[in-house]
């Protein structure tokens, strides 16, 4: 089964951040860069901006409730829709099929981590996933799954009212599965 996360680092370190766009170029992964020329990097192909869930605030809502999870006046700008999984080479070398996932082992229990750290809170909670196609950087279709994810709220989790204004603002584009 597969767990759903939410990846996105930030670093001051210069010389670590060197090392990543770095390795970034090398892989043919550095999307683009700021007028500044500052590095923007991407490590699923899968998502270039943040998209607001399409789901109707009534499908949103009926989905949060079925999940248990807490709906708050407001709450459907908090549902955004992320890329899960797409058949791109990951940097590891590995294609990941779209076909075949089994994701009931998340949908029990669908939070959102951030970093892969399921110690700490859950930034998020997934509403319903689903099969998807993205566009890769090389303008290839490729099937995959995406989610909408309800962020969890600033005051019961300070780290999620961060991830989810990342997100809205294009800092945060990246999602990561994880295998149990």
């Amino acid at each position: 089964a597969a767990r759903l996360r939410c990846a996105g680092a930030m670093t001051r370190d210069e010389g670590l951040l060197r090392e990543i766009v770095q390795r970034f170029e090398a892989a043919g992964r550095l999307l683009r860069t700021t007028d500044k020329g500052d590095p923007v990097l991407q490590c699923v192909t899968a998502s270039t901006r943040a998209i607001i869930s399409t789901l109707s605030i009534e499908a949103k809502r009926a989905l949060a409730e079925e999940k248990g999870v807490e709906w708050r006046e407001g709450a459907e700008k908090r549902v955004v829709l992320m890329p899960v999984t797409d058949e791109t080479r990951d940097r590891h070398g590995t294609i990941l099929s779209a076909d075949g996932w089994d994701f009931r082992g998340w949908e029990a229990n669908s939070a959102v981590c951030a970093q892969h750290r399921s110690d700490l809170l859950p930034i998020g909670h997934g509403l319903k996933i689903e099969p998807a196609r993205f566009r890769g950087q090389d303008g290839v279709q490729r099937k995959g799954h995406k989610a909408h994810v309800l962020f969890s709220y600033g005051d019961l989790n300070p780290d999620a009212e961060t991830y989810y204004r990342n997100w809205l603002a294009g800092f945060v584009r990246m999602t990561s599965v994880g295998f149990i």
